[in-house]
């Protein structure tokens, strides 16, 4: 029964944020400003984060980001730590599961990185349904949205 109240509250938020934007996809040397956001659910799918984050950095081009931890997705504590490290060290934001609410909103200082500032182009890297990275996108102002779910 919770599970279906926590449901609906989601799907009740994400309705009331939905915004209709016109979309401009920009050449990549054009693109100044990159944000992205990525779900740790699996081990592969940090390694595709690390993946990302190293391109980028290739090309010289300034980036923000976000992990949202969504699983049990690391082998220990130690393990958990360094990825934080990783991620500290790279301009990403790591946030917590426990620092989600009970519907699954992030705390407003995880929100901080994407309100309020203009990207050139925004990818939400979530390989499963995520209703904090549906979240977070609505809030993001991007000239281009890449995601690669549907949502």
């Amino acid at each position: 029964m919770l599970r279906l109240i926590k449901e609906h509250k989601r799907k009740k938020l994400l309705q009331s944020m939905q915004k209709h934007q016109h979309f401009v996809i920009p050449n990549l040397k054009d693109v100044k400003t990159v944000a992205v956001l990525f779900v740790a659910n699996s081990q592969q799918a940090m390694e595709e984060a690390q993946a990302v984050v190293s391109e980028l950095e290739k090309l010289q081009i300034p980036f923000c980001g976000a992990v949202v931890e969504a699983g049990k997705c690391f082998r220990n504590a130690a393990a958990r730590d360094e990825y934080i490290e990783f991620c500290s060290g790279h301009n990403i934001e790591f946030i917590p599961k426990a620092s989600l609410d009970w519907v699954g909103k992030p705390a407003d200082s995880a929100a901080a990185q994407f309100v309020g500032k203009h990207f050139n182009l925004f990818l939400a890297l979530n390989n499963c349904n995520c209703f904090t990275v549906d979240y977070l996108t609505q809030l993001v102002d991007a000239d281009c949205i890449v995601g690669m779910n549907n949502n």
